[in-house]
């Protein structure tokens, strides 16, 4: 079976807001500013569509793809339209259903997480291909931590999602180094949550 969030959708935001308070959105939302006037956005797995409201905010008129694997999630994500300054196009899909063509900008916020070791690397290959030379990837999930309580909690969390949503992956993996497998710089990062979250900024080599 595949990974289907439905289940979740109706309660993730509360779930989220009592576990991290404002950390899960503050965190996807922190970057948003380095994102210029115009520009193309490819947005996977935005859940029930915070994000789009957090873009809007910054009142910079963008075209955005928008692609959620969850029928719940995006009819969600719907209703937060009208939006004043973004043109939203909603795909309900994969990575495998991104249009054709280049856009500015990437942004997968605990998206790459559901991901299980062998799957990874082909995701991130596909949405790097699909970034623009000089375009910036907005990177943001859980680290991997030797505290006990954070990784009491992360176990706790993919145990939760395997059983309501067949989450694949079963561990936390190392994203940045998996970021620099790539021709990607590291631009700028924040941490959230005594440093549980990391949002990064990546930027795509020009002419390599």
């Amino acid at each position: 079976m595949s990974v289907n969030f439905d289940r979740v959708a109706p309660f993730y935001d509360r779930l989220a807001q009592w576990v991290f308070g404002d950390s899960i959105r503050a965190s996807q939302a922190y970057f948003l500013k380095e994102i210029r006037q115009g520009s193309r956005v490819l947005i996977l797995g935005g859940g029930t569509g915070n994000i789009l409201l957090d873009l809007d905010q910054l009142a910079r008129k963008m075209q955005v793809t928008y692609l959620e694997s969850s029928g719940e999630m995006l009819r969600l994500s719907r209703e937060k339209l009208p939006f004043k300054f973004l043109s939203v196009r909603f795909i309900q899909g994969t990575e495998k259903n991104i249009p054709s063509g280049e856009f500015d900008v990437v942004i997968t916020a605990f998206f790459l997480d559901v991901f299980d070791e062998s799957k990874l690397p082909e995701i991130m290959e596909t949405l790097y291909d699909h970034l623009a030379n000089g375009g910036i990837w907005l990177q943001t999930d859980f680290t991997r931590t030797r505290v006990p309580w954070q990784r009491l909690l992360v176990k706790g969390m993919y145990l939760f999602f395997r059983v309501f949503t067949n989450l694949p992956g079963k561990k936390l993996l190392d994203f940045s180094w998996r970021f620099s497998q790539f021709n990607l710089t590291m631009k700028a990062y924040h941490h959230f949550f005594s440093n549980m979250i990391m949002t990064v900024v990546y930027e795509k080599d020009a002419g390599r």
